[in-house]
């Protein structure tokens, strides 16, 4: 047993010891720190994706310059540059429990440079889930008319061709009705399934894109779909792998505007926002943009207005940064987009 006496001085070696223990804790510190998953030279219309020291961390501060969005609350962040230039970033960080803060700014940590050229070679071949197999069509039903003289331009020839061809009428619920011809080289059961197949697809498209189908010429050969004149021309050794692929509808909704937007071609409006947006579309686009810019532009203005979730992040903003003016030109025209809508 310890004597009376020496209680004393032992408690007091021990609040002692309690004492000094607490005042040499360290307190809980944080570093203001970050990198970017990426480069940070990009073109404009692209992104940068941020990420930053979580050690000890409770709350993120940044500030974007030039950057959408301009300011984030999270440990990682990703930042769409649509101006060229070169920005700043900033980061503030928190420590809660202690109160111990950190800050630092990286002056030009990110440099935008114009866009040069397009992004894509054509918009066809860049996603095949603009439009699908499982969108609603407003095909209605199939009937075969026989086999009647009709013209037909085929693509291997590069010429009009008058040919017995099957005919098949092709009704949508809208009641607009158009014509399959079937190259007679081609049996008229096989022909049938061709116009079902093909009937469904134009069905899928939004109505606007529907006015200027009257025919559709179906041929053997391995060329690629054409349109021109009311008619769109498919030669079938060329879209058999495109079906499989799942690219028909795309393809459909890009010579569908050679069939009903053409006008816009040679509008001066459209000419207009060529000058002014940054870049074409496509390389082809640019290649030919008295005949093929409309056709290329519609089918990735559809899918930053009605099929966002269907495109990546990135497909979008390149786009809406890439051609706002020919957006705000097809916007102005109110097209009727019923089965869309």
């Amino acid at each position: 047993m310890l004597h009376r006496n020496a209680i004393i001085p032992t408690l007091f070696l021990t609040l002692l010891l309690i004492a000094c223990s607490k005042e040499t804790e360290v307190p809980i510190m944080v570093v203001a720190d970050f990198w970017a998953a990426g480069n940070t030279e990009i073109l404009q219309c692209d992104v940068v994706s941020f990420n930053s020291n979580r050690d000890n961390v409770s709350t993120w501060e940044w500030t974007f310059e030039g950057g959408t969005p301009s300011t984030a609350n999270t440990a990682a962040a990703t930042v769409y540059y649509e101006t060229p230039g070169n920005y700043a970033v900033t980061l503030k960080v928190t420590n809660v429990e202690s109160g111990s803060q950190d800050v630092i700014v990286k002056e030009g940590f990110v440099k935008v440079s114009a866009i040069e050229s397009p992004f894509y070679a054509g918009t066809v071949w860049v996603d095949t889930d603009i439009i699908t197999t499982s969108d609603p069509t407003v095909y209605e039903k199939i009937e075969a008319k026989g086999q009647e003289m009709r013209d037909l331009y085929d693509r291997r020839v590069e010429q009009t061709l008058t040919l017995d061809a099957h005919v098949f009428e092709v009704t949508f619920t809208d009641g607009k009705v158009i014509e399959v011809l079937i190259n007679p080289e081609i049996s008229a059961t096989v022909g049938r399934r061709y116009a079902e197949d093909y009937g469904k697809a134009i069905g899928r498209l939004p109505e606007f894109l529907r006015e200027g189908f009257l025919t559709v010429a179906v041929h053997r050969g391995d060329f690629v779909m054409a349109a021109g004149g009311g008619q769109m021309i498919v030669h079938v050794d060329n879209t058999a792998a495109k079906l499989e692929n799942g690219f028909t509808e795309e393809m459909i909704c890009h010579e569908a505007g050679h069939l009903s937007l053409f006008h816009l071609d040679q509008d001066q409006a459209w000419r207009g926002a060529q000058q002014v947006d940054p870049v074409f579309i496509s390389d082809y686009a640019a290649e030919f943009p008295t005949r093929e810019d409309v056709s290329e532009t519609i089918l990735f203005y559809l899918a930053v207005k009605y099929k966002a979730d269907r495109i990546s992040e990135q497909d979008y903003n390149r786009i809406s940064c890439s051609i706002p003016n020919r957006i705000a030109l097809f916007d102005a025209q109110d097209f009727a987009i019923y089965p869309w809508n």
